[in-house]
């Protein structure tokens, strides 16, 4: 027992129970000892305040009572009346508990089980035991399944049929494999048929897609509170009309599941779908206990006046609207009326006391069981100080938790100066055993225990309290050991595509072609004048991406001369940048600076003093930066991970190396407001280590800003943090050693290569969320270094984010349910002059909001003390521009409204949803837009896409999509703008490649001097009259079999090839004979590129080979070759190679012409050897 006072507290005390002075801390100790003091078998019910404080109840239970059966029934993660859905996995949980509890209806109760709910999951209605459907299906190897019928049974269950499967809560269909993945999973499923019999099953990687480990069996349950089924839809429609009269009967809901869809926020006319709705406590046994914290009746009038006020403001608009248009009238909210889906605090309170119940309050009352807990007063001194403080001036034993051992380690060593030691133990019971309240020891646990409080015979101080860092609810997140690079160019009908012969095209899709009587996939582009142009599937090398934007797209005219005028153009001033590439990259390469020491004791001390479990991406990525700073060369490279992953860290890491090895450090960053921000985490973060740290900014007054310079310069300032204020000439460093550039993508191409000549041999370390597409390219293409951190924190939410037409109701709402959970609003507009007319919608809206508005037009002290104030929370919203795009970390902040967020683009909408989500709620982002300028197909995408990637760590996947979407910016500078619009970035791109390799090969030291030797398309063609395509049945997806052919056509070496062959069968399963025929024609383009051979075609005797020159540079070893074997070989005079084949060589005329170019490629090898 934890609580000696609890022992009054058993099976036969009569109800109701009052316990009293119960403080937070002391909450998970007195309900073990209550769960373990009801002796019999039965429903235990534990009603919390919200969701956030039933994860950490469970998780701290559970440490207490590792045997403990637990279930929970979280509330909604939205508002009352919401347009969009309940997360997945939370409904998920939600009917995964009532699964149970419809069992425990069935079988009775055979044993102890605890279930854990919240007091607005008990306002909210659910479907009545009778009409819920719970289906579980349990499959193994060796089962015979019907395969239609279990994907259409995966979709009923709730599940979300999608191409590929990345996310809990989906699955994916491909040939004869079939992809899941179920919400309590650690990693998807991959299941293989043979028919209709399963073969087996995988795990798999959902960045990566390949195949980890084979898996026994898998469980599959429903996974929503809504079975749509057809005949769901038809009640639906049924009741929907008589609800809300015939003029409801063209509704948007209506139309969308009469075709079979699954509308967004659907569940919330989810008593519209059933007979009859009841309570959750409806569910349980009459001999369940149930105990509360906190006044339940008070919160739950609270949440039920809420939702009837939700729906007061829904039915006045749509009274209001009752005589609009018929688009109007469509797409106009109907809200079920409150007494259908909500009851209220005084109902609640009343059904809880049909059972047994226990009230737990954190205040006296009487009459009640008093446990006499306070919570601890901690002073305003350090941590570390506080603590002993604490320990000493407590007449008792002291119990200290640590949420890790790195932690704990820390702590000794810290109090062993003070001459306080720990005792450790295995667990809190442990220590309680160990001494008596006499004793003043102190003793030091791990566990999850969150809160102080102290008893009337001992205390308890966790870390979390005294040190500000929040444990983690220790949910288990997979590594990602593989980061993968998506295709940052993949194709889509009616992009714009350049050949590098051709020019600009426009890609209108796939068509079947007839090569020598076989059927042959090309990819067909449109040119100027209605001409056509078809590109083999193999040769989609020669096809590159132009971003441009759709409205300035000029397309080429086959034939005509302009392309080729342009490119020439392109090619002839490509050199210079080369030349300017080369010498910078030579010029770094060449200095050699000193290592640092990283076996520094104070380094290791910093280290050490990190309080957090680094992530396994994050501890890679530091590896990467402290094996550069150890090296004689340079560092240059990029960290790329999502807002809140750890980047600063890592980079305070490098900083740290270099300021204790005698280096300054400046870390650049793009406002005055993050400059703040990171001074603060900088100096809170190096205390101790002798490291003096300033910032120079607008901000900054001149007197001090002089002090600052001349520091830097003598040498007495070991860390600057600065803004742009930093590129003036008129500073200077003593021993500048490292540049950390945080948000990159905020710095243009010239400031960037200007810290480069502040220093020859400075180390630079770049860091963005979204990095622009230039850093991304060079990074992708090893000319800088990439480190991923791809793992998020632990307990670190995703931002649901939502795509909508401005609805006034909607910001009413999402800025009342905020405030009302104690956060806080930022709301984006595009324009300086939507500010005033959004202020004064807003103050309209909610007349008495806390409202502060920020733009880039203030004085720098206004928008300094706007900032300030919001982050002291002394408004509720912050109405600015997207200056707040980057540089504000507001933890309390957890909802964003974007007004007219199309003219944002992508990597802006991403960095504004990276301002929310920064603590462990669940953070909103609405994304909302005036119709009329949907129709730019851009924009949509960039919703699309911002919508889609709601999973933790887009951000890569942001700036790949964002470099589709808006091409690139400069180069190496303005100038370069021009020429790459010309030719698209990514043929640019390849050309500046080809100019490199060019003077790296000629080792030039007057690049400018050589002339581009262009190696035209670079692609073999060859017509060998077999079938070549990706299926449609075998993959439907149009996108990924452009995406597989693509990524076909550009590998040069067979291992490549062999291992994404490999990856193609685990992911699709095995391969079809034209897909087969499709790798072995890349296996002998790859040949025919070594050996210079521009073209392979059949004949009816023969196979003629065509080489890149007429007069080939090896002719004497051709000619050598043809000598040898005349029978064999035949060379025209037009250069061309004859090759006869055998009837039976031309059966298999594919493994026939490899093993051929395979002999002449040896043979021409072992010539050009002995020459």
């Amino acid at each position: 027992m934890f609580f000696k006072e609890l022992k009054k507290v058993d099976s036969e005390t009569s109800s109701p129970v009052t316990l009293s002075n119960v403080k937070p801390g002391a909450l998970p100790l007195a309900l073990a000892d209550l769960i373990t003091n009801s002796a019999h078998a039965g429903v235990q019910v534990i009603v919390c305040q919200d969701n956030n404080q039933m994860a950490d109840l469970i998780q701290e239970v559970l440490y207490l009572m590792p045997q403990l059966q637990t279930h929970s029934f979280p509330e909604w993660d939205t508002i009352p009346y919401d347009r969009v859905s309940p997360s997945q996995e939370i409904m998920a949980t939600r009917v995964q508990t009532l699964g149970e509890l419809a069992k425990i209806r069935r079988n009775g109760v055979q044993e102890k089980k605890c279930f854990f709910t919240t007091v607005r999951a008990l306002t909210q209605k659910i479907v009545s035991p009778e009409e819920f459907v719970f289906d579980q299906l349990t499959l193994s190897p060796g089962d015979y399944c019907d395969r239609e019928k279990l994907i259409t049974q995966m979709s009923e269950l709730g599940l979300e049929r999608v191409e590929v499967v990345r996310e809990p809560g989906s699955y994916a269909v491909r040939g004869n494999l079939i992809d899941v993945y179920t919400f309590d999973a650690l990693d998807p499923i991959r299941i293989d048929f043979f028919d209709d019999e399963i073969e087996g099953f995988k795990t798999f990687d959902p960045m990566t897609q390949r195949s980890i480990e084979d898996c026994s069996s898998i469980r599959l349950g429903t996974a929503t509170e809504l079975h749509l089924t057809p005949k769901a839809a038809d009640h639906f429609k049924i009741k929907y009309i008589q609800q809300f009269g015939a003029k409801a009967g063209s509704d948007t809901l209506i139309e969308a599941l009469l075709q079979g869809g699954n509308p967004n926020g659907i569940e919330h006319w989810l008593p519209l779908f059933y007979n009859r709705m009841v309570s959750f406590l409806d569910w349980l046994p009459k001999e369940s206990e149930i105990i509360c914290y906190g006044s339940v009746e008070e919160q739950g009038t609270f949440f039920h006046n809420q939702a009837v006020d939700y729906f007061t403001q829904r039915h006045q608009n749509l009274t209001e609207h009752s005589s609009s248009n018929q688009i109007e009238q469509k797409n106009i909210y109907r809200p079920v009326p409150p007494q259908d889906f909500f009851i209220s605090g005084a109902d609640i309170k009343a059904h809880i006391s049909s059972f047994k119940e226990i009230n737990i309050l954190n205040h006296d009352a009487e009459p009640a069981i008093n446990l006499h807990t306070k919570t601890p007063i901690f002073s305003q001194k350090s941590p570390l100080n506080t603590l002993a403080e604490s320990i000493q001036t407590y007449q008792g034993p002291t119990i200290v938790s640590v949420g890790s051992e790195k932690q704990l380690k820390q702590l000794a060593l810290g109090l062993g100066s003070m001459d306080i030691s720990l005792v450790s133990k295995k667990n809190i019971t442990n220590a309680l055993k160990s001494f008596s309240s006499h004793e003043k020891n102190t003793y030091s646990i791990v566990s999850p225990l969150r809160r102080s409080f102290r008893s009337e015979h001992y205390q308890l101080l966790t870390y979390q309290d005294l040190f500000g860092i929040s444990q983690a609810r220790g949910r288990v997140k997979r590594s990602n050991k593989e980061i993968s690079l998506q295709d940052i160019n993949a194709f889509e009908v009616g992009d714009y595509l350049v050949h590098r012969d051709h020019g600009v095209g426009r890609f209108s899709g796939l068509v079947v072609l007839e090569l020598n009587g076989q059927d042959h996939d090309c990819v067909m582009l449109d040119y100027d004048e209605g001409a056509k142009l078809y590109v083999p599937v193999e040769n989609l090398d020669v096809l590159t991406k132009y971003a441009g934007q759709n409205s300035e797209v000029v397309l080429d005219r086959l034939g005509g001369t302009q392309w080729q005028k342009r490119s020439a153009k392109v090619k002839e001033k490509i050199f210079e940048v080369a030349g300017v590439l080369m010498q910078t990259a030579a010029k770094r390469a060449l200095v050699h600076k000193s290592r640092f020491d990283m076996s520094l004791p104070l380094y290791q001390e910093f280290c050490q003093q990190f309080p957090y479990d680094e992530t396994s991406d994050q501890l890679v990525a530091i590896q990467q930066v402290e094996d550069d700073l150890t090296k004689d060369t340079p560092m240059d490279r990029l960290i790329c991970g999502d807002v809140g992953f750890g980047k600063t860290e890592v980079a305070m890491r490098a900083a740290a190396l270099a300021a204790l090895n005698g280096y300054q450090v400046l870390v650049l960053v793009p406002t005055t407001v993050l400059a703040q921000q990171h001074e603060k985490s900088f100096q809170k973060r190096f205390e101790g280590f002798g490291c003096r740290i300033a910032q120079l900014s607008r901000f900054v007054k001149p007197a001090q800003k002089k002090r600052t310079i001349d520091a830097l310069k003598e040498g007495r300032l070991q860390i600057l943090v600065a803004t742009h204020a930093a590129l003036s000439p008129k500073i200077s460093f003593h021993n500048l050693g490292l540049i950390v550039i945080d948000e990159e993508q905020h710095f243009g191409v010239m400031q960037k290569e200007h810290l480069k000549t502040l220093s020859p041999n400075v180390n630079i370390l770049s860091m963005s969320a979204t990095p622009i597409p230039r850093t991304l390219q060079l990074a992708v293409a090893g000319v800088r270094g990439l480190s991923m951190i791809a793992s998020p924190p632990l307990d670190r939410l995703a931002v649901r984010s939502q795509v909508m037409p401005y609805d006034g109701l909607i910001i009413r709402e999402a800025i009342l349910w905020e405030i009302q959970r104690g956060g806080q609003i930022y709301f984006v507009c595009p324009r300086l002059k939507d500010l005033d007319l959004m202020e004064r919608k807003l103050k309209k809206l909610i007349p008495h909001l806390r409202l502060g508005v920020g733009h880039g037009q203030l004085s720098a002290s206004d928008l300094d003390d706007v900032m300030e104030n919001f982050y002291q929370g002394k408004f509720d919203v912050l109405l600015a521009t997207n200056i707040v795009e980057s540089g504000l970390d507001v933890p309390n902040a957890n909802t964003l409204i974007v007004y007219r967020a199309e003219y944002f683009g992508l990597s802006q909408l991403y960095q504004l949803k990276g301002r929310v989500g920064r603590s462990k709620k669940r953070a909103y982002a609405f994304f909302m837009t005036e119709n009329s300028t949907l129709n730019e197909k851009k924009a949509y995408r960039r919703l699309e896409v911002i919508q889609s990637l709601d999973r933790l760590g887009a951000g890569f996947s942001v700036a790949s999509h964002d470099m589709d979407l808006r091409g690139a910016g400069n180069l190496v500078g303005k100038a370069q703008s021009g020429h790459i619009k010309e030719v698209g970035y990514e043929l640019y791109q390849q050309y500046l490649n080809e100019a490199i390799e060019t003077l790296k090969a000629n080792a030039l030291e007057n690049p400018e001097k050589e002339t581009f030797k262009d190696s035209g398309s670079l692609s073999p063609q060859l017509n060998l009259g077999v079938k070549i395509s990706v299926p449609k049945e075998y993959i439907p997806d149009l996108n990924v079999r452009v995406g597989i052919y693509r990524k076909l056509s550009e590998f040069t070496n067979f291992k490549d090839l062999e291992e994404y062959r490999e990856e193609l069968i685990d992911r699709f399963g095995a391969l079809p004979v034209s897909l087969e025929n499709l790798i072995a024609t890349i296996q002998a383009k790859i040949l025919s590129l070594r050996l210079k051979i521009s073209r392979i075609e059949r004949g009816t005797k023969a196979i003629a080979i065509t080489f890149n020159e007429r007069i080939p540079p090896n002719i004497e070893d051709i000619v050598a070759i043809v000598s040898k074997n005349p029978t064999l070989y035949q060379l025209k005079p037009n250069g061309k190679l004859l090759c006869f084949l055998s009837s039976s060589q031309k059966q298999n005329i594919l493994e026939s012409v490899n093993a051929l170019l395979m002999t002449m490629n040896e043979a021409l090898t072992s010539t050009s050897c002995k020459g």
